[in-house]
Protein backbone atom coordinates (compact mmCIF):
# COMPACT_ATOMS: atom_id res chain seq x y z
CA UNK A 1 0.00 0.00 0.00
CA UNK A 2 2.78 2.19 0.71
CA UNK A 3 4.35 2.07 -2.42
CA UNK A 4 1.23 2.68 -4.40
CA UNK A 5 0.71 5.75 -2.21
CA UNK A 6 4.54 6.97 -2.79
CA UNK A 7 3.98 6.25 -6.36
CA UNK A 8 0.91 8.52 -6.79
CA UNK A 9 2.41 11.36 -4.66
CA UNK A 10 5.74 11.21 -6.59
CA UNK A 11 3.22 11.59 -10.08
CA UNK A 12 1.32 14.19 -8.51
CA UNK A 13 4.60 16.52 -7.67
CA UNK A 14 5.97 15.85 -10.95
CA UNK A 15 3.33 17.04 -12.78
CA UNK A 16 2.20 20.26 -11.09
CA UNK A 17 6.38 21.42 -11.09
CA UNK A 18 6.40 21.86 -15.09
CA UNK A 19 3.00 23.84 -14.07
CA UNK A 20 4.28 26.05 -11.93
CA UNK A 21 7.73 26.34 -13.65
CA UNK A 22 5.99 27.76 -16.69
CA UNK A 23 3.67 30.22 -14.58
CA UNK A 24 6.45 31.41 -12.98
CA UNK A 25 8.25 32.45 -16.62
CA UNK A 26 5.43 33.48 -17.53
CA UNK A 27 4.62 36.25 -14.94
CA UNK A 28 8.15 37.60 -15.55
CA UNK A 29 7.17 37.79 -19.58
CA UNK A 30 4.31 39.40 -18.76
CA UNK A 31 6.32 42.20 -17.39
CA UNK A 32 6.00 41.92 -14.34
CA UNK A 33 9.06 44.25 -11.85
CA UNK A 34 12.59 43.59 -12.71
CA UNK A 35 13.90 44.82 -10.21
CA UNK A 36 16.85 43.29 -8.24
CA UNK A 37 17.68 45.01 -4.92
CA UNK A 38 16.70 48.54 -6.09
CA UNK A 39 18.14 48.67 -9.87
CA UNK A 40 15.11 49.41 -12.18
CA UNK A 41 14.59 48.55 -16.41
CA UNK A 42 15.26 51.00 -18.68
CA UNK A 43 11.70 52.10 -18.92
CA UNK A 44 11.04 52.04 -14.81
CA UNK A 45 13.89 54.43 -14.65
CA UNK A 46 13.05 56.33 -17.26
CA UNK A 47 9.18 56.67 -15.94
CA UNK A 48 10.62 57.57 -12.54
CA UNK A 49 12.98 60.42 -13.43
CA UNK A 50 10.83 61.63 -15.45
CA UNK A 51 8.27 62.26 -13.07
CA UNK A 52 11.02 63.64 -10.43
CA UNK A 53 12.40 65.89 -13.00
CA UNK A 54 8.25 67.49 -13.63
CA UNK A 55 7.98 70.97 -13.51
CA UNK A 56 11.62 71.80 -13.26
CA UNK A 57 12.41 75.26 -15.19
CA UNK A 58 15.65 75.05 -16.99
CA UNK A 59 16.72 74.67 -20.40
CA UNK A 60 16.45 71.28 -22.42
CA UNK A 61 19.78 70.15 -22.69
CA UNK A 62 19.95 70.51 -18.98
CA UNK A 63 17.21 68.58 -18.41
CA UNK A 64 18.29 65.86 -21.00
CA UNK A 65 21.89 65.66 -19.17
CA UNK A 66 20.15 65.70 -15.77
CA UNK A 67 17.58 62.56 -17.19
CA UNK A 68 20.46 60.77 -18.83
CA UNK A 69 22.08 60.58 -15.20
CA UNK A 70 18.96 60.30 -13.17
CA UNK A 71 17.91 57.07 -15.33
CA UNK A 72 21.90 55.69 -15.25
CA UNK A 73 21.68 56.15 -11.45
CA UNK A 74 18.14 54.36 -10.83
CA UNK A 75 19.43 51.48 -13.80
CA UNK A 76 22.58 50.54 -11.22
CA UNK A 77 20.43 50.54 -8.11
CA UNK A 78 20.70 54.62 -6.97
CA UNK A 79 17.26 55.95 -5.62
Amino acid sequence: MSKITFALLALGVVSIMPVAHAQGIGAFQRGQNAEIGSARTEAQARRACRLELAGTRESRKSLQTKTRNCIREKMVGGN
